[in-house]
């Protein structure tokens, strides 16, 4: 069965990382892009944001006893097959998780223009998998409608 107490803590922590992406996205750019600071907190909280919607997958793939997923972007693509996300949203969720793998392994490669654009155009895409998420708690009958 799924927690949803677990899910909504991990909803809850993705808000605080939107609302902070939020706030720096309002920087002007050459503001965000010359502060390492704030740049570095960027980095960080779209890993954390990234790596909430990754735990809220692995929950339900693990409360619905679904296939055990073979990569991070698998979780997502495990979530289409059991009608979680649209499947068009798949290409999305690739680039979240590319995004965190090289803000992980490769950070060195990640320049300050991909950042800035990120926030400025995918802050969204969390919500619009938030909003998956809890479409399908309530069309199991998880959540109230």
């Amino acid at each position: 069965m799924v927690d949803l107490d677990k899910l909504e803590g991990i909803f809850r922590n993705l808000d605080r990382c939107q609302a902070i992406l939020r706030d720096l996205a309002q920087l002007p750019k050459a503001d965000l892009l010359s502060d390492l600071g704030r740049l570095g907190g960027a980095k960080y909280y779209l890993q954390v944001a990234v790596e909430c919607c990754v735990d809220a997958a692995n929950h339900l793939i693990s409360r619905q006893n679904w296939r055990a997923p073979k990569s991070h972007s698998d979780s997502f693509v495990i979530l289409a097959e059991n009608g979680v996300i649209p499947t068009e949203f798949l290409r999305t969720t690739r680039q979240m998780v590319g995004m965190r793998n090289r803000l992980v392994h490769l950070y060195w490669e990640v320049d300050a223009e991909t950042v800035y654009e990120t926030l400025q155009n995918n802050l969204g895409d969390f919500d619009r998998f938030e909003a998956a998420v809890f479409a399908y708690l309530r069309r199991i009958g998880v959540m109230a409608a």
